[in-house]
Parts: structure tokens; C-alpha cells; sequence
């Protein structure tokens, strides 16, 4: 017999669905123009950014995690194009090349 999965202990902490990483990040782009222009239609950014974040998270509970993996992976990499795919590596501009000559 197969063991089963357990998902509970690896889900991340959630509040109303989503983590709570994805809260402070709401709650940063609702309050810090709030308080710089004391204009209260700001905060209706909130409810959008909640259901896109619901979103993010609703068939992976972990959505946000893997986003910040992919940033600090791939989307850093400056030799995507050159490589056609992310490497880690350093890589030589032709001006430098030029001058080793």
C-alpha cells in the first residue's frame, strides 16, 4: 500500500486564502500611497489585488513562492537571449573580448 500525501503540513500559512506574504505586499501598495496622498479612493486597490493574489493561489498554494524562485532565477539572468536559456555563468561582452586582443 502507497503512503498518502499530507498536504496540511507543508501548505504555507494562509489568511482568507491567500499567504501572508501576499497580505504584507497588499497591504504595502494600499497604505504607502494612502499616507502620501491621504486620498482614500487608494485603498480600493486592495479588493483587485486580493483576487488576484486568491488567484495566484487558488490551484497552487505555494504560487507565490515558486514567482520568487523564478525571479531570482530566471528572470535575473542577463544571458537569456544570448544563451537562449538562463545561465548562471559569467559571460563576456564582445568589447571585452575585443580589448583581450
Amino acid at each position: 500500500m502507497r503512503d498518502p500525501l499530507y498536504v496540511g503540513p507543508t501548505r504555507p500559512s494562509m489568511l482568507m486564502g491567500i499567504p501572508f506574504e501576499a497580505w504584507i505586499a497588499i497591504a504595502l501598495v494600499t497604505a504607502l500611497p494612502f499616507i502620501a496622498t491621504s486620498n482614500f479612493l487608494v485603498v480600493l486597490l486592495a479588493p483587485p489585488l486580493y483576487v488576484a493574489a486568491w488567484l495566484i493561489c487558488w490551484s497552487e498554494p505555494r504560487g507565490f513562492e515558486l514567482i520568487m524562485r523564478w525571479v531570482d532565477t530566471k528572470a535575473t539572468s542577463i544571458s537569456r537571449g544570448h544563451w537562449g536559456a538562463p545561465s548562471r555563468g559569467p559571460m563576456t561582452s564582445r568589447r571585452q573580448l575585443r580589448s583581450k586582443r
